[in-house]
């Protein structure tokens, strides 16, 4: 089904919406904070999205490591004071600027779920489920918070929408509750989110983890080893996919072309028999092997038994260590058919690519959604994530487009196994047989 996208106006220079001239009258400031893992570009995204409020009269503050501090000020854990001392940056305008000199992410992120406990609709009025959120909008209260903008992945987005629906209930309630609402900007550098081509990031460490995994082509056939990369990606293969064509791999394993459970040990047959063997024939007894690690996810249970889950409830997959796992099954499958020693290597592509200096593309495109994330919430445009279209034109999506009304959930953009982008892995790659 296509999404509904509405186009976000551009007012004229000078003219001042009613929804600015309320914030300003009201002294009201807008929140930013980031949530899950960061991505190249964030500070440009905050930056862009910071200074026309500046210019407006309008106080901006970041909360430090996402909903972290929030969560245990509603909890009780910390003081009002301590928040807002410790906890909540002004950006200011020097601010703003500073931070397009630096990578790591000014403002800190993390995965704290405050709306952990709200599984379906009906959670959304049960006060018990409901309470830490409730009194998260509280804080914002007293913070003087008019707007709250997102930057995070489905996790965040799921979040956000909760906010919004429980911020707005309690506006019909009552009349002097302050804060408007929420507004999302799309941050993943896995590339999975519908409603917008490409989401910051991904180019950049795509460009990083290309260069990484050319290199390990290339030291792969100076020493006849076969080189085992696992790169990030836990439900989409796109950044996988990217590196491994770019960075001259031999072929690419991603999610989408497993069912709900992966036998490593059939894997690493299919690998031996229609992907190694046959490269030794063309006397080439090397090669590289990229996967993504959400692949860990469909791994039977009992195997990945004692290994954590996060905040969010997502298998910790670092902990996984699934190219070592493949790695060493790969060894013993190969020495059981051929008799003979593999040399492999396991290797792991992840944080290296998470804060690197963001790629021209990725700096222009946080630029824009942080202009777009302002002009959302200067047009009274709340529940709305912001997103690009047509190239560089701005456009609005209400949350509800993106997210499942059962099941709360945000909708993925995967990997169409039929499309052109697998049929691109498939013409420049060995192609691993698709399960």
């Amino acid at each position: 089904m296509e999404l509904l996208m509405d186009k976000i106006v551009i007012r004229r220079q000078g003219e001042i919406s009613p929804m600015i001239q309320m914030m300003r009258e009201q002294g009201l400031r807008v929140g930013i904070l980031h949530s899950g893992g960061p991505a190249p570009g964030g500070n440009h995204l905050i930056a862009a999205a910071a200074k026309p409020f500046l210019d407006n009269g309008i106080e901006v503050v970041g909360f430090r490591a996402g909903f972290n501090f929030l969560e245990q000020r509603a909890k009780n854990e910390i003081s009002f004071e301590e928040l807002v001392e410790k906890h909540v940056k002004n950006i200011t305008h020097s601010v703003a600027s500073k931070s397009l000199d630096q990578n790591g992410l000014i403002i800190g992120t993390s995965r704290a779920n405050p709306g952990k406990d709200i599984k379906s609709p009906e959670d959304l009025n049960n006060p018990q489920k409901t309470e830490t959120i409730e009194k998260i909008l509280d804080v914002f209260q007293e913070l003087r918070i008019g707007a709250l903008i997102t930057l995070g992945g489905d996790d965040t987005l799921k979040t956000a929408n909760y906010f919004q629906a429980i911020s707005q209930s309690r506006r019909r309630k009552d009349a002097n509750q302050t804060f408007q609402g929420v507004v999302h900007a799309p941050k993943t550098i896995d590339k999975d989110y519908k409603g917008i081509d490409f989401t910051y990031g991904f180019f950049t460490a795509v460009e990083i983890a290309s260069k990484l995994v050319r290199n390990l082509h290339d030291d792969a056939e100076a020493t006849d080893t076969w080189h085992v990369v696992e790169l990030m990606g836990r439900d989409a293969g796109w950044i996988t996919g990217a590196a491994s064509v770019s960075g001259r791999a031999t072929t690419t394993l991603i999610p989408e072309q497993f069912g709900d459970i992966v036998d490593l040990a059939e894997i690493a047959e299919k690998l031996v028999r229609e992907v190694i063997l046959p490269r030794e024939a063309e006397k080439k007894a090397y090669g590289v092997i990229c996967l993504a690690e959400g692949l860990g996810e469909k791994l039977p249970k009992e195997t990945v038994e004692g290994v954590g889950e996060d905040l969010h409830g997502h298998v910790k997959l670092a902990d996984v260590r699934l190219g070592l796992r493949l790695t060493d099954i790969l060894k013993e499958k190969y020495k059981e058919i051929t008799g003979r020693s593999l040399s492999t290597k396991p290797h792991s592509i992840g944080y290296e690519i998470r804060q690197a200096e963001p790629v021209v593309y990725d700096k222009l495109l946080c630029f824009q959604l942080g202009l777009g994330a302002f002009r959302l919430i200067e047009s009274g445009r709340f529940g709305e994530m912001v997103s690009l279209k047509d190239g560089w034109d701005l456009y609005g999506i209400k949350f509800d487009q993106l997210i499942d009304p059962a099941t709360l959930k945000v909708q993925k953009q995967l990997v169409d196994l039929n499309g052109d982008f697998f049929a691109m892995i498939q013409a420049l790659q060995r192609h691993f047989p698709t399960a």
